[in-house]
């Protein structure tokens, strides 16, 4: 591993041929962008959602869990079935916030996914 913009990189010799390893590494780096961003989501706009309002907004049933159908009716009744998202990016976002892979998602699962990891602070996105 090297230094990098996101603090580590790979270099692509890690066992595969040169080519693999650059994807793997441009890969890995893309994965640390992306969780840097959902991290700054969640330290600036999720603070500014009410998460029990969120979570009774697709547990409607009020059954204490949600259930990836309940995410489905979710989306589907907030965007009137004109879905700005695709079904395995709802899928994503359920499995995410069901760490414990049971299949339903409480709302503390849910705050616990939003809230933020750490309290950094981070000057700016990391660059592209």
């Amino acid at each position: 591993m090297r230094e990098s913009d996101i603090g580590y990189s790979y270099e692509p010799n890690l066992g595969l041929s040169e080519a693999s390893g650059f994807k793997f590494s441009q890969l890995f780096e893309d994965i640390i962008r992306l969780e840097n961003e959902l991290e700054l989501q969640r330290q600036y706009k999720i603070p500014q959602i009410n998460l029990t309002d969120l979570y009774r907004s697709i547990d409607k049933d009020m059954k204490g869990f949600c259930t990836l159908h309940d995410y489905f009716a979710f989306f589907e009744s907030s965007y009137c079935e004109d879905l700005p998202v695709s079904t395995e990016e709802i899928t994503y976002l359920f499995k995410r916030h069901d760490r414990e892979r049971q299949g339903r998602v409480t709302e503390a699962d849910l705050r616990k996914e939003l809230t933020p990891m750490h309290n950094l602070s981070f000057d700016k996105p990391l660059a592209h």
